[in-house]
């Protein structure tokens, strides 16, 4: 599961570390990194490894055999402007619609699947995983019809895309309020 990943703010732990506050909990998919923040620079990262694992010896009968998106745990929509480094001042901190910006970069790339043929960078994959945190059962519904809505695509194989699956692969009710228990 490649997540979209950077240092968490933790707190009083992690004040002054990667433009994290007093005070600043924030997961690790909104803080760090200002490389892979933004979707365009992260997609030519991702060229980069799609097209170094397709040319391994033994790629096209290997173990590895599928391929999927760097996981979510931000919103779908809407498309914020990630291209800032989230740790300077006034920049915004959480990217919602992080999967579009990197869709629409990687498409307009070209990589090597596992059995050889060029295909755009978008299309090696075949599973969008996101991640689901919330309060209630609601919200994770909420969150999963998004990400399906806005890669209805994707998900029927239409359009031109390879088809793809969903894949929830992590869900969690969090609070610091006992009442919601």
């Amino acid at each position: 599961e490649p997540d979209q990943y950077g240092p968490a703010c933790a707190g009083e732990a992690t004040i002054g570390v990667f433009g994290c506050g007093k005070g600043d909990y924030r997961a690790a998919t909104s803080a760090g990194f200002a490389s892979l923040f933004d979707p365009a620079k992260a997609a030519l990262e991702w060229q980069k490894m799609i097209n170094q694992l397709a040319a391994a010896p033994g790629a096209s009968t290997g173990t590895v055999r599928k391929i999927a998106t760097p996981a979510m745990a931000q919103a779908a929509v809407p498309l914020d402007d990630c291209s800032r480094d989230p740790a300077l001042p006034d920049a915004i901190k959480y990217c919602r619609g992080w999967l579009q910006g990197f869709k629409s970069k990687t498409l307009t790339l070209e990589c090597n699947s596992l059995d050889g043929t060029a295909v755009n960078c978008w299309d090696v994959a075949s599973a969008i995983p996101i991640h689901a945190y919330g309060r209630t059962a609601a919200e994770i519904k909420q969150k999963i019809q998004e990400y399906h809505k806005t890669f209805l695509d994707d998900f029927e194989g239409t359009g031109g895309r390879t088809k793809k699956t969903l894949w929830l692969t992590e869900v969690t009710m969090g609070t610091n309020n006992a009442d919601d228990l």
